[in-house]
């Protein structure tokens, strides 16, 4: 479909995710509304490093969030989980 190229692009340099963006901006309703459409989870361009938003949604999740973000932070880490999000990807 039209949605999931935009999502997650066939040919890749240095692309992000949608699901990366929205995660480092702790949208949840936009990650609510991403993961029910068939993603990538796992997504991370190896060829970029030293971005903020390096590394896969969950990488991005755990280098975003604070203290006083820690309910969003935990409704997404539950989201991304339930989707299938691996945490031992590299």
């Amino acid at each position: 479909s039209e949605l999931y190229d935009l999502i997650e692009p066939k040919e890749r340099t240095f692309k992000l995710s949608l699901l990366q963006l929205a995660v480092s901006f702790l949208a949840t309703k936009s990650v609510e509304l991403l993961l029910t459409h068939p993603i990538e989870v796992d997504f991370v361009d190896a060829s970029v490093n030293g971005c903020l938003n390096h590394g896969t949604a969950l990488m991005v999740l755990c280098r975003t969030v604070q203290v006083k973000d820690q309910e969003k932070g935990h409704a997404i880490l539950k989201m991304l989980l339930e989707k299938g999000a691996n945490p031992n990807v590299r």
